[in-house]
């Protein structure tokens, strides 16, 4: 919902958590310091992207994996983009409160 490009925006400071629900169920902590980016060389290889988060990465360590969950996908989201797909758009955009303030789907 785009929340955390403002937060990139005004702290750069950031930590991903990478959990692998299956297998080994490891889980892979990353910090470092985020950017935005919206150059077209790096959009063109993401579908759908109209910006990308750029990670500058600082400490890379696992994480005790003993309460990541056992799950199965069964089933991707009709919401992820891939090339020659156009996802459908999420109800969250047409709300009342915030469409004024979400791009409009091209």
């Amino acid at each position: 919902m785009y929340r955390s490009l403002g937060n990139i925006s005004s702290n750069p400071n950031i930590g991903m958590l990478f959990l692998e629900y299956e297998g080994g169920r490891r889980k892979l902590r990353i910090n470092g310091q985020a950017a935005v980016s919206e150059d077209p060389d790096i959009l063109i290889k993401l579908p759908g992207a109209k910006l990308a988060v750029i990670v500058e990465v600082r400490d890379i360590f696992p994480n005790c994996p003993r309460y990541v969950p056992l799950l199965e996908v069964k089933q991707s989201s009709a919401y992820n983009p891939d090339y020659g797909y156009n996802p459908p758009e999420p109800e969250w955009k047409s709300k009342d409160d915030l469409k004024d303030f979400v791009p409009k789907k091209e």
